[in-house]
C-alpha cells in the first residue's frame, strides 16, 4: 500500500510590519532578544486585532485534492512551523516584500530533507533569481498545474519547473473550500475573486504582467454558489479581491444585483472612475459598499 504524501502550504508575510513572519524556531539566522520580543509583541497584537484575511492563492491550491496526498495550511502570522511532523514537500507563495524570509525558510526546510516548491508573483516574474532556493518552481497562475505537481510528488518524479502555458480559463468552475483554514484566526475568511487581469498598464503594478491585460471572468452562477457556501461557515464581511471590481461595469452590475438577496457587507477595490458611474454605484449601495479607490 502506497504511503500518503504530506504537503505543507505556507503563507509568509512581508519581512516588516505588524503582520511579519513568525519565528522559524531557530531555523533561520540567530536573532537578537529585542527582535524576538518585538515579533512576539506584534504577533500578539495581530491575534487581538484579528484584522487578517487568508491568502486566496493557497486556498485555491489546498482545494485541489489528489488521492494519496494530504495538504496542511500553515499561516506564519499566527503559528509556528509544525516541524515536529514529517513533511514530504512544502509550498511557499513568494510576495516581493517577503523574498528574504521566504528564501531563508526554504533553505531551512531543504536542510531537513523537505522538498520545497516556490511560486507566486515574485517567482513568476523573476524565476532566475529563485532557482537556487527551491527544488521546484511553479511559474504563473497555478490553478491548472498544482495537481500535476502533487501527482509527480506521488510518483517520485518532481520536475524542476512547472510553467503555465496559457492563462487559466476562469469560466471553468473550480470549487474553493475553507477546510484547511482555522476560521477563528481571521478577521474574515470570505475572500472571493470574480475576475483576473487588468486593462491598465500602471508602471507601479505587476497585475497586467502576472495576469494579462484581458479581463477574465468567473461565471456569475459559480460566484453566487461560492458566496452561499462560504456564508454557511462564516457570516462576516466579504473581501472581493479583484484588482479592479468595476473593470467590467456590465458584469459587475449583473453580479452585484444578483448578490442582493444575500445581504452581505463587502470590501472591494475600484478605480476612481466609479464615482462617474451612478448606475453602478446604485447597484453597489444596497450591499453596503466599502470600496477604497484605486489610483488608476
Amino acid at each position: 500500500m502506497a504511503v500518503e504524501k504530506k504537503v505543507l502550504l505556507i503563507f509568509i508575510q512581508a519581512d516588516s510590519g505588524v503582520d511579519g513572519a513568525a519565528s522559524l524556531e531557530g531555523a533561520s539566522a540567530k536573532r537578537s532578544l529585542f527582535s524576538t520580543l518585538k515579533d512576539t509583541a506584534l504577533s500578539n497584537i495581530i491575534r487581538r486585532a484579528q484584522f487578517a484575511i487568508p491568502p486566496l492563492a493557497l486556498m485555491i491550491l489546498s482545494s485541489q485534492k489528489v488521492p494519496g496526498v494530504s495538504q496542511t495550511f500553515c499561516d506564519l502570522r499566527f503559528e509556528n512551523l509544525p516541524l515536529d511532523q514529517h513533511w514530504d514537500m512544502a509550498g511557499i507563495s513568494v510576495q516581493t516584500g517577503a523574498v528574504r524570509p521566504a528564501f531563508e525558510l526554504a533553505r531551512a526546510l531543504r536542510s531537513r530533507g523537505i522538498k520545497v516548491v516556490l511560486g507566486g508573483p515574485y517567482v513568476s516574474i523573476f524565476p532566475d533569481q529563485c532557482r537556487d532556493h527551491a527544488d521546484v518552481l511553479v511559474i504563473g497562475e497555478a490553478d491548472d498545474i498544482w495537481r500535476d505537481v502533487q501527482e509527480d510528488l506521488l510518483a517520485g518524479a518532481l520536475k524542476p519547473e512547472y510553467r503555465v502555458a496559457t492563462f487559466p480559463d476562469l469560466s471553468i468552475e473550480r470549487v474553493v473550500g475553507k477546510s484547511a483554514l482555522d476560521i477563528k484566526s481571521y478577521f474574515t475568511t470570505n475572500v472571493v475573486q470574480t475576475t483576473r487581469g487588468c486593462p491598465f498598464s500602471c508602471d507601479f503594478c505587476n497585475v497586467h504582467v502576472m495576469n494579462g491585460h484581458r479581463l477574465r471572468h468567473r461565471s456569475i452562477p459559480a460566484v453566487l454558489r461560492e458566496v452561499e457556501t462560504f456564508l454557511k461557515k462564516d457570516k462576516r464581511i466579504f473581501f472581493f479581491l479583484d484588482d479592479t471590481i468595476n473593470a467590467d461595469e456590465e458584469y459587475a452590475e449583473q453580479l452585484f444585483r444578483q448578490l442582493e438577496p444575500f445581504k452581505i457587507k463587502w470590501v472591494g477595490q475600484a478605480t476612481t472612475a466609479l464615482g462617474e458611474k451612478p448606475r453602478l454605484l446604485d447597484t453597489f449601495r444596497p450591499l453596503r459598499l466599502r470600496c477604497p479607490p484605486d489610483r488608476h
